[in-house]
């Protein structure tokens, strides 16, 4: 979120060629698809340049030379050990529904509503 486009696009392309055959790339992002966190994930630090979805975040990993993308959500309540964390993620489990429903009703086929989103590829052969 930190590089401009054509940085990003110079960076994972410097990522591909510096890999083996096989190897794999993990990275994240903030998801603009969320409707509560997305905007502001930009707005609220000057050098965010951009945010992802699961979308936008395939296509660069797959523009770049990446296959096999995987787009992950990535969970913020991690810390079971806080029950306080069960209450965020029933919230957000129940808003992630709720969101679904109506990108579906505007015809989007955006499925993860989390803060961020991860990307798991490879490089091919």
């Amino acid at each position: 979120n930190h590089l401009t486009k054509e940085e990003m696009v110079a960076f994972l392309r410097l990522c591909w060629g510096k890999m083996n055959a096989g190897g794999t790339l993990i990275v994240h992002g903030l998801n603009g698809a969320n409707p509560l966190t997305g905007s502001d994930a930009a707005a609220q630090n000057f050098d965010h340049y951009n945010t992802f979805t699961e979308y936008t975040l395939q296509q660069v990993l797959e523009y770049t030379g990446f296959e096999k993308v995987r787009i992950i959500p990535l969970n913020l309540y991690v810390f079971y050990e806080n029950p306080l964390n069960y209450v965020g993620l029933a919230i957000m489990t129940t808003l992630s529904l709720l969101f679904r429903i109506g990108f579906m009703l505007y015809g989007k086929k955006n499925k993860n509503f989390t803060k961020k989103i991860g990307g798991v590829c490879i490089k091919g052969a």
